[in-house]
Formats: C-alpha cells, structure tokens, sequence
C-alpha cells in the first residue's frame, strides 16, 4: 500500500521506479520467451516429424479449426480492444473519456476470455488427441491467462483513474501487456488457425 501512497505523491525513489519498470520489463520478456519456446516446438514437430509421435500431425477423423471462424472473431476482439486501451493512454487528460475507454478495452477483454472458453469446450479435439492438440490448447490457454493478468492490470489502471491516484505510466504497462497480447495472438491465428 505504501508504493501507491508513494507514487500517487510522488515520493517514489528512482531506484524504485527503476526496479518496477525493470521488473516490468522483465516480465514481458519472459512471455515472449515462452511462447518463442512453444512457437519452435510447434514448428520443429510440424517440418521434423518424429517416429515417437507416429509422423502424424494432426490425427485422422481430427477436425481442426478453419482461418474463418472463431479464431478470426478473437484477433478482431483483441484488435479493438487494443485501438480502446490506445484511445484511452491518449485520451489521460481527459479522465471521463479515458475511463469509457478503459472500461470498454476491459469489458473486451472478458468477451476474448469468454470466448476462448467456449472454443475449449465446443473443440471436436482435445489436448492428447495430436500433437497439433496439445500446441494449440498449449498456446490458446497461456494466452488466455496472460490476458485474465492483463485485464487484472488494466482493472487497476481504471480504479486509480477513477479514484484520481492514476499516473500515466501504469497504463502505459498494461497497454503494452495487451499491445503484446495482441500481437501473439495474430502469430497464434497466423500460424496455428491459417496453417495447420
């Protein structure tokens, strides 16, 4: 509680403020790593297939999803919210338009949540049915956590706007945490929805 007293004061030490971004930084860094790890097992196993798991990729009778549906219904999703959380680090200064916008990013978020949620269920495959299952329920399912975080921070971001304790660089954080979200998941619908 004492670094947001702090830091709504303005009495944040630039060690402080240096270790947090820091440890923001390092944070985005290891979600780009893990998904660079999964990106390269999904791309080893589909060009360098093993006999330990039957030089098959996808199983037979194993319907995968297609470029145009749901998939594409999540990158628009993620898109918009994207253009809202941008809409709304830009809009700072005016706080009833900036907490809209916020607010709609949010709720956009939760609408992603829920749909990968019911893309999981409705799945004709799961995760041991084939390799391809267990990348793409892999890769889908960390994302989704990453963004229940992400929504968490902008959660936070809107509070203190909302209570006037917000300053610029916590949404700026969480902008670039669902910027990068974004991101990985067009490589994700790219990759794994397009070609499979």
């Amino acid at each position: 509680m004492d670094i947001i007293v702090e830091s709504t004061l303005g009495y944040l030490s630039i060690l402080s403020q240096k270790n947090l971004i820091t440890g923001f930084i390092l944070f985005i860094v290891s979600e780009v790593v893990i998904f660079m790890s999964i990106f390269l097992s999904y791309y080893y196993n589909i060009f360098l297939r093993s006999i330990f798991i039957g030089n098959i990729w996808i199983r037979n009778g194993v319907n995968n999803y297609t470029y145009n549906g749901i998939g594409l219904l999540n990158v628009l999703i993620l898109f918009f919210s994207g253009a809202l959380v941008t809409a709304s680090l830009d809009n700072i200064g005016n706080r009833l338009k900036c907490v809209y916008l916020l607010f709609g990013s949010i709720l956009l978020g939760l609408v992603f949540v829920v749909i990968q949620y019911v893309e999981f269920k409705t799945s004709k495959f799961t995760i041991s049915d084939s390799f391809y299952g267990t990348i793409f329920f892999s890769l889908t399912s960390l994302l989704g956590i990453l963004m229940i975080i992400g929504i968490s921070i902008l959660l936070v971001c809107l509070v203190r706007i909302v209570n006037y304790s917000g300053s610029r660089i916590n949404l700026i954080a969480g902008s670039i945490n669902l910027l990068l979200l974004d991101v990985l998941f067009i490589f994700i619908y790219i990759f794994v929805y397009c070609y499979n």
